[in-house]
């Protein structure tokens, strides 16, 4: 096997580590769980629901309005029937009335139809907008998860370079005690053994920040043991021009600013309804007595076809028209944008997945270089062959190799949900369907 050949063979062991743990905190689990409870999907969700009962408002004008008036009152009256009638000024009587009144369009100039396709329209967008909310706050919820495990192994890390330099110091201070060892060396590796204690507050304080943050997308402190996810090699397109092409078809913003493209077209459409006349059918039964300062019952009934026509205000209705001819360009050029927009988050997830997948192999190179290189000048140092200071810098050289590599490994994964988040895939390849994404309510 050659050289290239054993060191892509040890970057593929070291991805096999990213393997779940049987009874462990998954990253699904941690990514439905901030899904669950992050306020900004919530409020995605709410603007959903509220544009659903908006669509609802607006199929209100397919159907009949009911309405009942009733009153009871004193009146006063003092007309030509009451003095017909020997009254002599003001007649006073309990008036009673009631009436039913119930009114059909027949014609709007298609203001109807069109309001309706507009929200439903704008209830797709939303849809679309909770998907995208939702791909978001799991890419975050993917890296604080992603974090909080590159910390801990950092770590971890931190913690063999301080015992490295305990070591190295326990020997040189008996060295030093039995006169073998010049005193320069002692101080030399103390201040060393110092730096390396800090190193390790250090990363400690990173892996508290890094639990911090994941308590803010996540909506919990995470809950060890926390599996490694597995990479996710196999659901990587073929290459960037399958990516941008699934981008385009799927991807929940670019689709939202399609949903907003057909909202303005209907928007315009139900502008032009002041154009044409409107038809009403008007059914209306009365009930009254004592009614005009005549005593007795009085009933009426009728059925009428009612129209009204607007033929001059001002041109106010042509502007509105011109309004939202605009206002659908807008919604164009906000499309096209987007377009633009999510190519070139494609090619930045992709770019950034080809440089760490380069990477890895060279830094793991570099970290094994480095051990052997460690491990060859200690045996040396002990016999007297290489000086103190060399065994120090090839220590620190190989932590900040296997530091290196380490967010490599990190990265990699994290480029790969990047990649899939860029293609809109994300949340399908959590296993989340689209049926769960978007919010169940009604929108014809």
């Amino acid at each position: 096997m050659g050289t290239q050949q054993k060191l892509m063979a040890a970057v593929l062991a070291g991805l096999t580590a990213f393997a779940p743990v049987a009874g462990a905190t998954t990253l699904q689990e941690a990514v439905r769980q901030a899904l669950n409870t992050n306020p900004e999907v919530q409020a995605s969700r709410n603007e959903r629901l509220a544009r659903g009962q908006e669509l609802r408002q607006a199929r209100a004008g397919y159907y009949p309005s009911v309405d009942l008036t009733a009153g009871i009152g004193q009146e006063n009256t003092d007309s030509p029937f009451t003095r017909a009638a020997g009254e002599t000024g003001y007649r006073s009587l309990t008036r009673r009335e009631a009436e039913l009144t119930a009114r059909e369009n027949l014609f709007a100039g298609f203001a109807t139809v069109n309001e309706s396709k507009r929200q439903k329209a704008r209830v797709n967008a939303a849809d679309f907008t909770v998907m995208d909310t939702s791909q978001r706050v799991a890419l975050s919820s993917i890296r604080a998860y992603l974090d909080v495990l590159r910390s801990e192994e950092q770590v971890r890390l931190a913690k063999a370079y301080l015992a490295a330099h305990q070591r190295t110091y326990d020997q040189v201070r008996r060295r030093s005690e039995s006169g073998l060892a010049r005193t320069a060396d002692f101080e030399q590796v103390q201040g060393r053994l110092a730096l390396a204690r800090t190193t390790l507050i250090n990363a400690q304080r990173d892996l508290a920040d890094a639990r911090s943050n994941y308590m803010r997308v996540v909506g919990e402190m995470p809950r060890d043991p926390m599996a490694v996810p597995a990479t996710v090699a196999a659901n990587m397109p073929a290459g960037l021009s399958t990516a941008e092409a699934m981008a385009l078809k799927d991807h929940p913003t670019l689709q939202a600013a399609e949903a907003d493209v057909a909202a303005a077209k209907a928007q315009m459409k139900a502008a032009g309804n002041t154009f044409y006349p409107h038809i009403d059918a008007v059914a209306s039964q009365s009930w009254g007595r004592d009614l005009n300062g005549l005593k007795g019952l009085d009933q009426r009934q009728s059925l009428m076809l009612e129209g009204n026509y607007n033929l001059f205000n001002g041109g106010a209705d042509s502007a509105r028209y011109k309004e939202y001819q605009y206002r659908l360009k807008q919604a164009e050029d906000v499309r096209d944008n987007t377009r633009r927009q999510v190519l070139e988050g494609v090619r930045l997830s992709w770019s950034a997945y080809e440089a760490t997948t380069s990477q890895l192999q060279y830094l793991k190179a570099h970290e094994d270089a480095s051990r052997q290189a460690r491990d060859a000048y200690i045996k040396q140092w002990r016999v007297g062959r290489r000086t103190l200071l060399d065994v120090l810098d090839t220590e620190k050289e190989f932590y900040e190799a296997s530091k290196a590599y380490t967010n490599a490994r990190y990265d990699r994964v994290y480029a790969q949900y990047r990649v899939l988040a860029g293609m809109g895939a994300l949340l399908g390849d959590m296993g989340i369907s689209r049926a769960q994404q978007t919010t169940p309510d009604d929108k014809g």
